[in-house]
């Protein structure tokens, strides 16, 4: 069925889950839901699942995202890591829904970003490692 992007906002707030971009580490880095993780569905399954486990660990549960609803990696993902034993929820939505709602995003095409340099570079993790967006102030860019 799927989650909301309200559902992801409160699960990034309270590091409840992992939420995982599951499209290119290219695409990644273009632009993503502040405060998530890459990894990258690709042809290989197993792999994808083997990956997870060895970054996360086996008791962890994860959301996963990709472009919007007309792609279906984030559901192929979703299902791959339930397969494998995971509790994983699909944010269909995605990048689209969550961006067009202006909610936090970084990447170099971040909105109001001045640098093509990753925004999160410039922000601290919280207790998990895991970035969490709405515990810091904006960034602020001066003009030279």
């Amino acid at each position: 069925m799927g989650i909301t992007k309200e559902q992801v906002r409160d699960s990034l707030d309270e590091n409840k889950m992992v939420v995982l971009n599951v499209l290119s580490s290219d695409e990644y880095e273009k632009l993503h839901i502040a405060g998530t993780r890459s990894q990258p569905l690709g042809q290989n399954h197993s792999a994808f699942a083997q990956e997870v486990e060895k970054q996360y660990g086996p008791g962890r549960s994860f959301i996963t995202y990709s472009t919007d609803i007309t792609c279906g990696a984030a559901g192929n993902a979703a299902k791959i890591l339930r397969e494998h034993g995971f509790q994983a929820e699909e944010y269909a939505g995605g990048m689209d829904e969550w961006n067009s709602a202006g909610w936090p995003v970084e990447g170099i095409l971040a909105q109001g970003a001045r640098f093509t340099k990753k925004i999160s570079a410039h922000v601290s993790r919280g207790p998990n490692g895991l970035d969490r967006p709405w515990d810091r102030e904006p960034p602020t860019f001066s003009p030279k």
